[in-house]
This record gives C-alpha cells, sequence and structure tokens, in this order.
C-alpha cells in the first residue's frame, strides 16, 4: 500500500546495544488494532492501539513487577483499569491521565503477585487468533 506498513508486521529500532520492538498489526503506517511493544528496558504493553497510540484495552508490565490492566486513551491511562505492584497491593478503579482519580470509587487492596494475564476485566474475553496475535473482545 503505497509503501506504508498495513495489516501485520514487526518494526525494530536499535539504539547503542539495545533494542525496542513493535508487533502488531498496521494501518497506513501506524500501529492500529492488537500489537505488543517491547521496550529496550524491558518494560513491556500488550494491547490494543488506535493512530500509533495505545488505545482501549491493554497491559502495561514494568521493570519493577508494577502491572496496569485497564483502559487506555491517547497512550495514557485512562478509564477503569487495575494496576498491581510488586508488594502485592492492587488499585481498582477509574484512572485518568495515569493517575487514580480521587475523587471516584476506588478499591485499594492486598494480594499475592499474581501471573501476567492472571486477571482481565469481567466485560471482556480474550479469543487467540493465532500464535502472534489475540483480539480482546466485548461480552455481547
Amino acid at each position: 500500500m503505497d509503501g506504508l506498513k498495513h495489516g501485520f508486521g514487526r518494526w525494530k529500532k536499535f539504539t547503542n546495544h539495545s533494542v525496542n520492538i513493535y508487533e502488531g498489526q498496521y494501518a497506513n503506517d501506524k500501529k492500529e488494532g492488537f500489537g505488543i511493544f517491547k521496550w529496550a528496558s524491558g518494560n513491556k504493553y500488550i494491547g490494543h492501539y488506535k493512530n500509533d497510540k495505545r488505545e482501549g484495552i491493554g497491559q502495561m508490565m514494568w521493570t519493577d513487577g508494577s502491572i496496569y490492566i485497564g483502559e487506555w486513551k491517547e497512550g495514557i491511562q485512562h478509564g477503569y483499569g487495575y494496576m498491581y505492584f510488586p508488594d502485592g497491593t492492587v488499585k481498582e478503579g477509574l484512572f485518568e491521565k495515569n493517575s487514580s482519580i480521587p475523587v471516584s470509587i476506588f478499591f485499594q487492596y492486598q494480594l499475592y503477585p499474581l501471573p501476567l494475564f492472571a486477571v482481565i476485566f469481567h466485560f471482556y474475553q480474550i479469543s487467540f487468533l493465532n500464535e502472534e496475535l489475540c483480539h480482546l473482545s466485548k461480552f455481547s
């Protein structure tokens, strides 16, 4: 499509002795749909993209062991989500601009550390399409 990335693809950016990698869907040379982004730092995002930004449902894993599973808007945590901390603390509720909203109903509780994708929103399901790609869709 005019030399632009479209469909499923893989992108790598090498910097010094490290590499950032994206594997997922593209439309008009931008990340669009489901994808996985791995930073050279070790951080990793698995979820949806729209117009080259994290958008919709996704999971971010940081090298310190923190995990956010929830809604994203224009590349930031925005909407309902769960934030898991390495000490087992969990924050559940509304997030706005990468922070929990203090005036919203927000739950914080202690939990043992969970494996990746251990908790997914109750109103979403994961259906694996192939080994490289999965699609999150709402229950009807």
